[in-house]
């Protein structure tokens, strides 16, 4: 119920937010993605699109630059950000849509975001065997 609450009180802000992203550049306003929720179960993230539309063909051009190890890219002034998608980023906006999630049940408010299945297949509990 609060999410749903939350959704309808930020519907005129979500509605704001998806015209300007669509006017800052070509492409859908929702980015989904495949994240894995409790147990390894699989299901679509929603968030707003921070980034132009074929951000992952560009990410292989762009490894020599990856500030992580592992599945995960994070590079500092990533080109691939959007003027938009930097506010949104900034201020968190972009993970509204994730309110969606919540509502689906797929997400709780509270707790560590869903990783990609990716990074599922490298993660390691506390006795060192591969988690689900």
């Amino acid at each position: 119920m609060g999410s749903l609450t939350i959704i309808i009180l930020l519907s005129p802000l979500l509605l704001l937010i998806i015209l300007l992203i669509r006017l800052d550049s070509p492409g859908p306003a929702i980015y989904r993605q495949i994240r894995c929720g409790l147990n390894g179960r699989r299901f679509t993230l929603f968030k707003f699109r921070s980034m132009v539309q074929n951000a992952a063909e560009k990410q292989g051009e762009l490894a020599a630059y990856n500030m992580m190890k592992g599945p995960v890219f994070k590079m500092k002034n990533d080109p691939r950000i959007t003027r938009m998608g930097y506010f949104l980023r900034k201020s968190s906006l972009d993970e509204l849509p994730q309110l969606f999630n919540v509502l689906r049940g797929d997400m709780s408010f509270v707790g560590p975001r869903p990783p990609i299945p990716e990074e599922v297949g490298s993660m390691k509990d506390g006795r060192g065997a591969a988690s689900p």
